[in-house]
Order: C-alpha cells, then structure tokens, then sequence
C-alpha cells in the first residue's frame, strides 16, 4: 500500500523575461501567501536562473503529506492565480508534484520526470537498473533518488540525481553512454522532462548563521546583505593592503587580496552582519511586509553612508 504520510513537494517552473525579475517575485510572494494558508506546509523556496544551469525561475513547494499538498493544488485561489500568472508572463507553466521527497540542498541537482509507455514498465525498470549503474561510476556523483508515480496526483516517474559540481552533471549528461540509453528509452518512454537546480550563497550564509540550509532567506536577501559586507572590505584592502603590495605581479597581487577578502568575509564580517540583520533573515516565507521593508530600507541607507564615508577619505 502506498503511504501517504510522506511528504509531498510540487515544482512550478516558468521562463521569464530578464527584466521582470522583481514583478516575478512578487508573483512568489501570491503563492506563499496561498500556500501559508494550507495546513502542513514546511518550505517555500524561490530558485533564481542561473546560466547554463537552470533557465527558468522554479518555485518549490513542499508539504508533510500527500494530502496536504492535494489541499493547495485544488485550492481554487491557487489555480485562479496560476492562471493570472501565465496570462501575466505569457508564458506556459510547468507544473510537477513530487512524492517523498528529500531536500535538494546539494551542489547540483537535477529532476528528471519520465513518463512510461503502457505494458514496458519491465522494459523501464531493467533500464532503470543500468542508467543507475551507469551515473553511479561518473565523477562527483553523489546520489540518486527514485520517485514511483502516485495515482491521481504524480503520472511519471522521478529520478533526482545529485553531482558535486556543474561539470561534473554536465560530463555526465554529454556523455557517449547516457546519450546511447537515452537513444534506448525511445522505445518505452512518452516523454522525458528535465529541471535543474542550482543554489548560490545559502550554503555560505547558513554556515555563518549556524542554520540548516532549508530556513535561509530568499536569495536578493543574501545578495544585499553580501553586498554590504564585501564593500568595506574591498575598499579597505585598496586603501591600506594594494599600497603595501606595489611593485608586485598583479596575478599575485589579486591572489593574495582576494584570500583577505574571501577570508575577512566568511570568518568576521558575515557572521556579524548575519547577527545583525538576524530580524530581517529568521522570518522566512513567514515574514511580514512591514520587517522585510524595515530591512531592506536599513540595508540600502547603510549602502549609502558607506559610499558616503570613503568618498571622504
């Protein structure tokens, strides 16, 4: 029997053109909304695109059960507002329900929704067995994980496969062997879909804060907060460090300030700033309007008067 006390994640993925970024979000924001009002919900996460990774904007949501998940797909606001949303952008969503899902928190990981054709399901589950085989010998593998369809809520099969690095995903994707079975599930699979998914500063913020991954902030967060640290730092090390270093080759020279800098960031000024603007980050998909705009107004007159002070020296 299936058991339907395991969580339950939907991806909704849709391209949007670059310069509507900030409206997108606000979209993000219409759907966390909705979903705060359904029981059970764990993480509202937003995935911004990143080149030759991920070219669509993808919105996670996941619940602790299958039915709660259910609960916010038919929910008639949510379905009223994934239309506005397409009608907004002129673009198609993508939708996809995932079924016991873990978090996808590691370096690189891509979703691969497969839909297999009537009477080969021996055919796919043999495949299943070599493809698997076959990525667990590439480099930076780290894992995989296999999601069987849920009637009535998820008609294709899920395989989550998990890559240290960029590179090493994509190795293993151009790769003669992959491309030769996929060549072979023609014959047995409708239709194949695949969704990236990369993460850009959490695992460094997280670390500074001493949180799990699955708390961080939306990304625009992360960036302004980075932005106010590494400033300083980078006119400091102008001001004071490069003097100090005239004369020497200049690959030295960036070398040896970006170790200060990198170093100076990750070790004192993030987990001060962290600490700081710890009211403006702990809120999550939960925060009020009232504390995000309080922070941000804070952050961008800090930009100011930081700009202001070394324009004085």
């Amino acid at each position: 029997m299936t058991d339907f006390k395991s969580n339950a994640s939907v991806m909704i993925s849709q391209n949007i053109p670059a310069d509507r970024d900030c409206e997108y979000c606000q979209w993000h924001e219409k759907f966390t909304d909705i979903a705060l009002h359904c029981e059970g919900l764990i993480e509202a996460s937003l995935f911004e695109p990143i080149m030759g990774t991920q070219e669509e904007w993808v919105q996670l949501f996941q619940f602790e059960a299958v039915e709660q998940l259910n609960s916010f797909l038919n929910k008639g606001e949510f379905r009223s507002t994934l239309t506005a949303c397409e009608k907004e952008f002129g673009k198609k969503i993508r939708q996809q329900a995932i079924v016991n899902t873990k978090q996808m928190t590691v370096p690189v990981t891509i979703v691969v929704f497969q839909r297999v054709k009537p009477d080969h399901m021996r055919d796919y589950k043999k495949w299943l067995e070599t493809i698997g085989g076959a990525a667990a010998e590439r480099p930076g593998f780290i894992g995989r994980e296999l999601i069987k369809p849920i009637k009535g809520l998820q008609d294709d099969w899920v395989i989550i496969i998990r890559f240290d690095s960029e590179d090493n995903l994509n190795l293993w994707l151009s790769s003669s062997i992959h491309k030769k079975l996929m060549k072979e599930s023609e014959s047995f699979l409708e239709r194949v879909q695949y969704q990236k998914i990369g993460r850009g500063f959490e695992d460094w913020l997280a670390h500074a804060r001493g949180v799990k991954s699955n708390t961080l902030p939306p990304q625009w967060k992360m960036a302004m907060l980075i932005i106010l640290a590494l400033y300083p730092i980078i006119m400091l090390i102008s001001i004071w460090i490069l003097p100090l270093m005239e004369g020497w080759v200049s690959a030295l020279s960036v070398f040896v300030s970006s170790i200060i800098s990198v170093s100076v960031l990750t070790w004192v000024a993030m987990p001060i700033v962290t600490r700081v603007f710890g009211f403006w980050l702990s809120g999550g998909v939960q925060a009020k309007k009232s504390v995000t705009f309080l922070g941000a107004t804070t952050v961008i007159f800090l930009y100011m008067l930081t700009i202001l002070i070394f324009v004085l020296l």
